[in-house]
């Protein structure tokens, strides 16, 4: 993925954001990546998955699962290179798993030229609860450049993460019945004399009975349980998933509909020390709207435009941890 080195500007206002909206991947998804000289190479198969060519091909990868069993569709959208010559891509799925050094092994389907142009295309049924890898590559060797693939099904796309569990039907819970007859409950008969009580005494001075307890605070409440780090911030225009030792950041649109901008993988968090002597940015998207930086703290910092456009919001957080700021400057 596409990676540079910077500083973090400083004097950003904090504004605390907790409103609530949810995110689907439902339909369609979109990824925005690039293919860089930072990337891995290997020798690509031809479409058949049959044979190896040539090695020197740059690569990403893209783990996901569908929920619902269908045809889905796989689309490179546009690829810009050095030369619209050179702007010919490869698309491949595998399952289970993906290895570079045996690109044949649990090699599905591939395409080269299926969609526009030269440009690659799938359209292949898949299975839920079953793992596949998508690979985003090209025809030349040595070739680099901004991507995008569209993904539609029948069902949700889940980049990076198993899809959650169908609830399913909880179905009718019948009638009750009739609770039946209590009955008479009978005579409770006398209670007797409860004699004289005595004389209570004197029940002495009680004391001060100090500070009340303060009421525990609440915990606040969490709008989303899909395992994102920013799960308090409903009206984020991101949402942000550790995965595999890296981190994945979403846009998500008017829509609530969620697409994968940008990729941080451990290799590009280990290239920056922890800490850095200044705030250095680790990764940005191909458009550079979206940047992740790792702060002089040793806390990463997410940075992307807000849901309206007009500013700038800000997650700030520690690996690992539960807790992190978020803001609007």
């Amino acid at each position: 993925m596409k990676r540079s080195t910077r500083t973090l500007l400083a004097g950003i206002t904090l504004l605390l954001l907790m409103v609530g909206l949810q995110t689907a991947f439902a339909g369609t998804v979109t990824l925005n990546g690039a293919l860089a000289g930072t990337d891995p190479q290997y020798s690509r198969p031809n479409e058949a998955c049959t044979s190896v060519g040539s090695s020197g091909k740059y690569y990403d990868t893209y783990a996901f699962e569908v929920s619902q069993a269908g045809t889905y569709t796989f689309e490179v959208t546009s690829f810009d290179s050095f030369s619209a010559a050179a702007e010919d891509t490869f698309l491949f799925i595998y399952s289970p798993s993906f290895d570079a050094a045996d690109p044949l092994t649990n090699c599905l389907v591939g395409n080269n030229d299926g969609g526009t142009d030269l440009l690659s295309l799938i359209s292949t049924s898949l299975s839920p609860d079953t793992s596949y890898v998508l690979v985003m590559t090209t025809f030349f060797s040595d070739v680099t450049g901004p991507y995008s693939i569209e993904i539609n099904g029948p069902g949700d796309i889940c980049v990076g993460a198993p899809c959650p569990d169908d609830p399913g039907d909880p179905g009718d819970p019948g009638d009750p019945g009739d609770p039946g007859d209590p009955g008479d409950p009978g005579d409770p008969g006398d209670p007797g004399d409860p004699g004289d009580p005595g004389d209570p005494g004197d029940p002495g001075d009680p004391g001060d009975p100090g500070e009340p307890a303060a009421d525990p605070e609440p915990a606040p409440v969490r709008p989303f349980t899909d395992g994102r780090i920013n799960d308090l911030d409903g009206g984020a225009s991101v949402a942000i998933y550790a995965v595999n030792g890296g981190f994945q950041v979403y846009s998500i649109n008017s829509n609530s509909q969620g697409a994968l901008a940008l990729v941080i993988t451990p290799e590009d968090i280990a290239a920056v020390p922890n800490p850095p002597d200044t705030n250095t940015l680790i990764a940005q998207s191909a458009d550079g709207s979206i940047r992740f930086y790792r702060l002089t703290s040793g806390e990463f910092q997410l940075m992307a435009p807000s849901a309206g456009g007009e500013k700038t919001y800000v997650v700030i957080f520690e690996e690992g941890s539960d807790d992190y700021t978020s803001f609007e400057s």
